[in-house]
């Protein structure tokens, strides 16, 4: 037995999905972005709405964390599940933009 089908049986139990595949290629690129732009013109902590300055990365997690909290209050809600992707998008944004 090779090691890449050893590797397999082990995670079998994941049942990867289209989805959940496009879901880590995006958190993958904005990190891949992330370390180019840092390169190009590094970071400056910058203070917006937030009381502590903070630099390109923070506001990038703060905005996904609120992304995921709007996304996963909206599961609770018996509106369509597409409509949740809508204001959680926008505050992603305005935390990466004036955050």
């Amino acid at each position: 037995m090779d090691i890449f089908s050893t590797v397999i049986q082990y995670l079998e139990w994941m049942h990867f999905t289209v989805p959940t595949s496009i879901a880590f290629l995006v958190v993958f690129s904005i990190i891949f972005l992330l370390i180019i732009f840092y390169k190009i013109r590094p970071s400056k902590p910058k203070k917006g709405f937030f009381p502590f300055p903070l630099q390109r990365g923070d506001r990038v997690f703060f905005g996904g964390i609120l992304f995921m909290t709007i996304y996963l209050i909206w599961l609770a809600t018996p509106f369509p599940i597409e409509y949740g992707l809508i204001p959680a998008l926008l505050a992603f944004i305005i935390v990466y933009i004036w955050g």
